[in-house]
């Protein structure tokens, strides 16, 4: 179980940089609209909310997508048995604080 744990930490760091590595070049690229878009006199405040709105939007369509995912995952694996012959059955059923804690964490880095 650990090593399993490790494998899915490791996943989701790779995820994260590539993600971070993914806004970062959005943004070099969003630079040269934002000064077209500022050349003729649109409001500083409208193209700064729209930035995060769009952040927020892909965070929480990811973490959408992340939950789907788990929950199918985790079915499959409360299904699995690794050894046949032995009767080993270990549901894991994650709760509402669970999904509560992955919609938190899907949203902080946008909030900071």
């Amino acid at each position: 179980m650990a090593g399993l744990m490790l494998l899915a930490g490791l996943i989701l760091l790779a995820a994260c940089a590539n993600l971070g590595r993914l806004f970062a070049a959005r943004a070099a690229d969003r630079s040269r609209e934002i000064s077209l878009r500022m050349a003729p006199g649109s409001r500083r405040n409208l193209i700064l909310c729209r930035l995060p709105t769009e952040a927020v939007l892909f965070s929480l369509t990811g973490g959408v997508f992340g939950m789907i995912g788990a929950v199918a995952i985790l079915r499959v694996l409360s299904a699995w048995r690794p050894i046949p012959d032995i009767p080993i059955n270990v549901p894991v059923n994650p709760g509402a604080k669970s999904y509560a804690l992955a919609l938190l964490l899907a949203i902080s880095p946008v909030t900071r």
